[in-house]
């Protein structure tokens, strides 16, 4: 339940015959350039874009998930952990709240552009802020 601090639900699997793990690396920012600059530039949209994401809207920013991060800026690293387990339980990738705390809490902007290209590579592109505009390679 820690996971769910910030009033999200349990969401059930969408894809059971999904991969048991990540699509890329955790330091594979280079693999989305673009993508990586705008969820370190703009951590707060691209928070907001990942929540509206996992919800079935593509390329939109809520403005309660924008105001939220915004305003609660020192617990970041408490909403990429949170992201990520919501992440893992949606697509059924291997992993624990002990993993999602640590690589998140060591490794925190890595962390978050993972939980980026990991909707992407799934089919759930988040949007783009100030670098990207459109999903790498052009589709979503």
């Amino acid at each position: 339940q820690f996971l769910y601090f910030i009033g999200f639900d349990t969401m059930p699997l969408l894809d059971q015959s999904a991969a048991d793990d990540w699509t890329t690396g955790l330091c594979k920012c280079c693999e989305d350039p673009a993508g990586s600059c705008d969820h370190v530039l703009c951590y707060c949209c691209q928070y907001g874009r990942q929540c509206s994401a996992l919800e079935g809207m593509a390329n939109t920013l809520e403005p309660k998930w924008l105001l939220a991060t915004f305003c609660c800026g020192c617990f970041n690293v408490c909403f990429v952990c949170q992201m990520r387990g919501r992440i893992r339980e949606r697509f059924g990738i291997a992993g624990n709240p002990v993993s999602d705390f640590l690589v998140s809490w060591l490794c925190h902007p890595c962390a978050h552009c993972l939980n980026g290209r990991e909707l992407t590579n799934r089919g759930y592109w988040p949007g783009g802020s100030v670098c990207s505009r459109e999903p790498p390679g052009g589709v979503g």
